[in-house]
């Protein structure tokens, strides 16, 4: 299999050769998910000699321990859906290492109040046990907002434009 292989193995980790059994895997710690994580992943953008991310539930899109939403237990996400709804999801802390139950997503609908939406997404960062992600969350829906409102005016404006001739 291989020396990464044999690293897994020594970590406790079982390896399968056949990719269509499934893996009986031990959950391994924050730390050494993100030590496994912070270089080798497909989410990882190099523009002008900086590291960014594209990975989900990253507020900021930085690659760093804190923000990443692959290696913490505890993680906020505030994205728009196809149909222009806010949806804030949240993992809890303590429930990380479960496959469900620690999950919940909030779709919200009306936009328009910008301070409802604002407090809804303090409580979401609140209840996954991570404030220091609030500053965040509420910069990242700040950014939401705008882009919303701005695509809005620009299909206003683009509607407005007939052309007669």
């Amino acid at each position: 299999l291989g020396p990464f292989s044999n690293f897994l193995v020594a970590l406790g980790l079982r390896v399968s050769l056949c990719h269509s059994t499934p893996v009986e895997m031990a959950y391994a710690s924050n730390d050494l998910q993100w030590l496994l994580l912070r270089k080798h992943t497909s989410f990882i953008v190099k523009r002008d000699g900086a590291l960014f991310t594209s990975e989900p539930n990253n507020l900021t899109q930085k690659n760093t321990y804190k923000y990443s939403g692959l290696a913490n237990a505890g993680v906020v996400g505030i994205e728009t859906d196809s149909n222009g709804h806010v949806v804030v999801t949240r993992r809890k802390a303590k429930a990380g290492r479960k496959i469900s139950g620690g999950n919940a997503a909030l779709r919200i609908q009306k936009t328009g109040d910008f301070r409802r939406v604002a407090r809804n997404v303090k409580s979401n960062a609140r209840a996954s046990r991570r404030p220091d992600l609030n500053q965040a969350a509420l910069a990242r829906w700040t950014r939401i907002s705008q882009s919303i409102k701005n695509a809005k005016k620009a299909e206003a404006s683009s509607t407005d434009m007939v052309v007669t001739e």
